[in-house]
């Protein structure tokens, strides 16, 4: 009996901690419920080969810069924040902010890595036109860098026979690969160049049909252009990120393709 009495205490005041602790998580508010003028900054930016990415997240905002570098483009510069919206200048502000240089193999996979600093310090704001600004304040890397949103398409959809994939050239235009088999001989292909339209948050662009045959092992026997005089397409993506196709002559319509690869 001693020995509950010496315990019981300990247990009551474990317990109301961890019912405050649980309180306080779940009356915690969401950054952009907090801050929701701040999430326009969220999403995928870019301006020539510099890949910038914005998220919100609980507590604050988490961004990567991405630059390839090297003379075969198999160097890749990394820069890693998580910066805090300041309501009185409308703009994000990061410490300790890491600088990684990266190698690539072939496939683009990271085959290693070495960390620079893990001192930076950085603010990004936006300009009058939308544009985002990114002010190093370690090395000035940001300078004279304007980034235009760009959507967040990069990756690989299917839905049944029929494959996208969306690859980020450079600034807001991506290059856009549709391949549809058929049956085991014959396939529709598709090549977009396609630019983001910031107003309806879609990909947009021209491209050509091609009908493909192949022989029993696989290999192409022939391919010929379907019309010389091409065709438009809109990309678009719902809640869920899967992805919508609006083709000039109606094929795709009806069809959902899920990402698979980002």
């Amino acid at each position: 009996m001693t020995l509950l009495k010496k315990v019981l205490p300990w247990m009551m005041i474990l317990c109301l901690l961890c019912a405050c602790s649980a309180l306080a998580e779940e009356d915690e508010p969401d950054y952009g419920d907090l801050y929701p003028e701040s999430l326009v900054y969220e999403g995928t930016w870019a301006c020539g080969g510099v890949l910038l990415e914005s998220v919100a997240e609980d507590g604050g905002f988490r961004i990567l810069i991405r630059h390839l570098t090297g003379d075969g483009m198999d160097q890749r510069l990394v820069w890693e924040y998580s910066p805090l919206y300041t309501p009185e200048t409308g703009t994000l502000s990061a410490v300790l902010g890491s600088k990684t240089l990266e190698t690539l193999d072939l496939d683009g996979n990271v085959s290693s890595s070495s960390t620079e600093y893990e001192d930076g310090e950085a603010v990004f704001s936006l300009d009058a036109d939308g544009h985002l600004l990114w002010k190093d304040q370690k090395e000035d890397a940001g300078k004279d860098l304007v980034f235009s949103k760009i959507g967040n398409f990069a990756g690989t959809y299917d839905c049944d026979r029929a494959s996208i994939e969306i690859l980020w050239d450079s600034d807001d235009v991506y290059s856009v690969e549709i391949h549809w088999a058929l049956n085991a001989k014959v396939s529709s292909d598709w090549s977009f160049t396609a630019t983001y339209n910031p107003e309806t948050a879609t990909l947009e662009g021209t491209g050509m049909e091609s009908r493909t045959q192949y022989n029993a092992a696989g290999d192409v026997i022939s391919s010929e252009v379907v019309d010389p005089e091409g065709c438009f397409a809109t990309f678009a993506l719902d809640a869920d990120g899967n992805l919508t196709w609006q083709n000039s002559d109606s094929v795709a319509d009806g069809m959902v393709f899920e990402r698979s690869i980002y």
